[in-house]
């Protein structure tokens, strides 16, 4: 799941660990909300997309509702 997410850090070489230190969780909570096990919080999702240096427009890249990226051709105009 999250795989724009995953793409991402590994293009920055974050991994798990690095990437609960810095957003203040276990690495077994980030495993957690990367396999949709639990929820993100809202402030988790903004700290990440600040630690990714993504925009919050695209949030919903990141973080899509299913977990899995929205395709062009479903997306709300």
């Amino acid at each position: 799941m999250f795989l724009k997410l995953r793409g991402k850090m590994k293009e920055l070489d974050i991994d798990q660990a690095y990437l609960a230190k810095k957003i203040g969780l276990c690495e077994v909570s980030i495993s957690l909300r990367m396999n949709r096990k639990r929820e993100w919080t809202l402030t988790e999702i903004y700290a990440v997309m600040d630690l990714i240096h993504e925009p919050y427009e695209r949030l919903s890249e990141f973080f899509p509702k299913d977990g899995v990226a929205v395709s062009k051709k479903t997306r709300l105009a």
